[in-house]
């Protein structure tokens, strides 16, 4: 985890194929105690 505050979070992470590195990413997320608050809606999903 690179850094969190409150209930946000930001991770990191790497892949590799055949042990050569394939890509990287950093994602950002949110925990919410009541997920009916963002329902089922993929729009919570756009940057």
């Amino acid at each position: 985890m690179l850094r969190h505050k409150r209930n946000i979070g930001w991770v990191t992470g790497e892949a590799t194929v055949d042990g050569q590195f394939a890509c990287s990413a950093e994602i950002m997320f949110s925990i919410v105690s009541n997920p009916r608050i963002v329902g089922a809606d993929s729009s919570v999903l756009h940057l």
